[in-house]
C-alpha cells in the first residue's frame, strides 16, 4: 500500500520552480523540476525526526556536508539564475539547529568572495537568523532583517520573500514548539537584489565556488517560487 505523502503539494503552482523534499531514497531529487542537487560528504537522511514527506535531511558540520546545485544546472525561469530576468524569489523551508556556530549558511545563492555572484543569502549566525541580499552596489550586500530568538533542538518554519521591482522584502518564521509566529517582518531595500552566476547551497554558502560555513541542523521541505508568496501562502 502507499500512503498519501505528509506535507504540501505545490505540483499545481505553475510558480514553483523547485522542490526538494529531502526524503529518504530521494535526498538530492526536486519533485517539480530537473533541479538535482549535489551530495557534498554524504548529507545523512533523518527517518525519525522530520516535518514533511518521510525524512528530513540530517547535516553534519564538522564533516562539512551540504547540498549545491551550481547555477548553470538551475531550470530555466529560477529566480536568480544568471542570464534571466526574473529577479523576484520567494524561499520556505523547515529548519531544526542541532548546534550554533557563526555565520552558518542555510540556503543561498550567494559566494563571499565574489561580489557579482552574491544575490541571496540566510543564514544561522550563532541563533540569530539573517536574511541578505547582494547587489552591485557599495558593498556588493545588504542585510534585511535578523531574528535573534532561534533555540537549538526546535522545528522553525522560514518563510523569505522579495519583490526586485518594489524591493520590497518579508521575512516570517513559525515556531513548532510554540505553535506560534514568532516573526513577521516586512519592509523595503534599499537595493535591487544582483542576479548572478553563485552556486546555490543548502546547509551552506560559498566561497570562490567551494561550499564553506556549514550548518549543523536539520532541514526539510526546501521549495523556491517564482513569485511573491501572500503570508497564508506562506503558512
Amino acid at each position: 500500500t502507499t500512503l498519501p505523502y505528509t506535507g504540501n503539494d505545490f505540483t499545481g503552482d505553475g510558480n514553483a520552480v523547485a522542490w526538494w523534499r529531502v526524503d529518504n531514497g530521494a535526498l538530492t531529487t526536486d519533485s517539480i523540476g530537473t533541479n538535482t542537487l549535489a551530495d557534498n560528504n554524504t548529507v545523512g537522511t533523518d527517518t525519525v525526526d522530520y516535518q514533511a514527506g518521510d525524512a528530513s535531511a540530517d547535516f553534519v558540520m564538522s564533516n562539512s556536508e551540504s547540498l549545491t546545485i551550481t547555477d548553470a544546472n538551475l531550470n530555466s525561469g529560477f529566480p536568480l539564475k544568471s542570464g534571466e530576468s526574473n529577479g523576484d524569489i520567494s524561499v520556505t523551508f523547515w529548519y531544526k539547529a542541532e548546534s550554533f556556530c557563526t555565520k552558518r549558511g542555510l540556503i543561498s545563492k550567494y559566494d563571499y568572495n565574489i561580489t557579482s555572484t552574491r544575490s541571496l543569502l540566510l543564514r544561522d549566525n550563532n541563533g540569530t537568523l539573517e536574511f541578505y541580499i547582494g547587489h552591485t552596489s557599495g558593498t556588493g550586500y545588504e542585510l534585511l532583517n535578523t531574528y535573534s530568538g532561534l533555540t537549538t533542538g526546535v522545528w522553525y518554519h522560514i518563510g523569505a520573500t522579495f519583490n526586485n521591482t518594489t524591493k520590497a522584502w518579508q521575512l516570517r518564521v513559525w515556531d513548532d514548539t510554540a505553535g506560534s509566529v514568532v516573526l513577521n517582518a516586512s519592509g523595503t531595500a534599499a537595493n535591487n537584489i544582483s542576479i548572478g552566476s553563485g552556486a546555490i547551497g543548502i546547509g551552506a554558502s560559498h566561497n570562490n565556488g567551494t561550499p564553506e560555513r556549514f550548518s549543523d541542523s536539520r532541514m526539510d521541505e526546501i521549495a523556491v517560487f517564482s513569485d511573491i508568496l501572500t503570508t497564508s501562502e506562506i503558512d
